[in-house]
C-alpha cells in the first residue's frame, strides 16, 4: 500500500477543485500543501493556477514566474505564465485609457 505525502493529497485536491471552478479552495489547499512542502513545485504551479483563475493577476504572476524558473521547459507553466502577463498587460492598458 502506498503512502502519499499530506503535501501531495493537498496539492491533488487543489487541483480537482481547480476543475471544478473552486478556486478559493484550490488556492487554500495548494498553500496548505506549500507549507507542508515549500518545494512542491505542482502545488506551486496550482497556486498560481488558482490565484489567476481568481482574477488575482497581479499576485498569480510572481508565483507562475517561480514555477517557471523552477521548471524552464514545462510547457504547462510557460502557458499559463503568458496567459498571466498578458491578462496583466490588458489590465495595465485598462488603468492607462481610466486616467
Amino acid at each position: 500500500n502506498e503512502k502519499f505525502s499530506l503535501d501531495i493529497v493537498h496539492s491533488n485536491r487543489s487541483a480537482a477543485c481547480l476543475k471544478l471552478g473552486q478556486h478559493e479552495r484550490a488556492l487554500a489547499d495548494a498553500e496548505v500543501a506549500l507549507e507542508i512542502n515549500p518545494n512542491n513545485l505542482k502545488a506551486l504551479f496550482r497556486k498560481g493556477l488558482a490565484l489567476h483563475a481568481g482574477g488575482q493577476y497581479y499576485t498569480a504572476l510572481p508565483v507562475l514566474g517561480q514555477a517557471h524558473k523552477i521548471e524552464p521547459h514545462n510547457k504547462q507553466i510557460a502557458q499559463a505564465l503568458k496567459f498571466c502577463e498578458v491578462r496583466v498587460e490588458q489590465d495595465q492598458r485598462k488603468r492607462m485609457k481610466g486616467l
